[in-house]
Formats: C-alpha cells, sequence, structure tokens
C-alpha cells in the first residue's frame, strides 16, 4: 500500500485572544461537527501578548469538506466557568 499519497494529520496553528480580561483556557478539544470522530486534546499555552496558541491536528477524513469544532472551557478572575464553541471547515 503506498502511504505517501495523503496525509494522516493536517498541523493548523490557533490563536485565541479575548477581550475580556482574565480568562484563562482551562481545557479544549477539537472534534468532528458533521462526523463523530471522538475528540483530540488541544493544549493552549498563553503568549506573551496575552493570546493563547496552539497547533491543533486535524485527522485525514472520507468527507470532502470536514466541518470541525473546537470547544474551548475557560474560567474568569472569579472562578466562573465557560464554554466557547468555533466551528469551521477545513478541506481534505
Amino acid at each position: 500500500m503506498e502511504t505517501d499519497s495523503f496525509e494522516t494529520e493536517i498541523a493548523m496553528p490557533a490563536h485565541v485572544k479575548f477581550s475580556q480580561k482574565g480568562l484563562m483556557v482551562e481545557s479544549a478539544k477539537l472534534s468532528g461537527d458533521n462526523m463523530y470522530m471522538g475528540y483530540i486534546p488541544v493544549m493552549f499555552e498563553k503568549d506573551a501578548e496575552g493570546v493563547f496558541v496552539a497547533d491543533m491536528y486535524l485527522a485525514s477524513c472520507t468527507q470532502k469538506d470536514m466541518r470541525w469544532k473546537l470547544t474551548l472551557n475557560t474560567v474568569n478572575t472569579e472562578g466562573v466557568l465557560e464554554e466557547w464553541h468555533f466551528v469551521f471547515d477545513a478541506p481534505r
């Protein structure tokens, strides 16, 4: 079987900056929105400018266009938890 003709994962950088001060990313995961594929943990780190950055790895798919959902769980300075959802398309 020839494996050089397709990629099994596609690296995609993610940069998130909140307008609300004091929010921290507690956890994050990437999942398929139009197809169940489980989920992939995403590890965000805060840079010197206050932007949360991570590399997400999109799994290959049989669909021509795959729709993904990034879920961020944040906590503010008062300890209130919030869940954020970002849906985006990625070509095969």
